[in-house]
This record gives structure tokens, sequence and C-alpha cells, in this order.
């Protein structure tokens, strides 16, 4: 399956390698639980799952988004992203 990665399921599948592959839930989406506030809203959260790239912990009440073999094997051919000068 081909899809169009935008800047935020880009950011999205970054914050989750970053994490250890994991984030946690929080009141506005999905944390790394060394930065708080939502990095990953639900939304962003919810097509990467869809598409195959990550998966929540539970169907019923998911408290992880982890990424999945396919969402890492993504997150590492993304281009690097480097601080602004």
């Amino acid at each position: 399956m081909n899809m169009h990665i935008t800047p935020k399921l880009r950011e999205a599948l970054h914050a989750l390698q970053q994490a250890g592959d994991a984030l946690t839930r929080c009141r506005g989406g999905w944390h790394d639980k060394a930065r708080p506030g939502a990095i990953v809203t639900m939304r962003t959260a919810n097509v990467l799952v869809n598409a195959g790239l990550a998966a929540f912990d539970s169907d019923w009440i998911p408290s992880l988004l982890e990424l999945t073999p396919r969402g890492r094997i993504a997150a590492e051919a993304l281009p690097v992203r480097r601080a602004a000068a």
C-alpha cells in the first residue's frame, strides 16, 4: 500500500521512534513520558493505525500507541529532520 506521508504523519512517526516505539495516552492524544503534552493527536494516531504503521495496545481503552514492524521501517526510511538554524 502506497500512502502519502504528510508532515503531520512524519512528525508522529519520528515521535514514536524517538520515544522508544511507544507513546502514552494523555488528554489531548499521545505523548512521550519524558515530554508531557500531546505530540500526536487522536486523528493522526488513527490514520497511522489504519495504515498499519502503528497499533493501540487495546481496542477498548488504549493506553499505548506503538509502532508496528512496518511503522519502524517507514520511520527509518524517512529523511532525518534537521534543527532550525
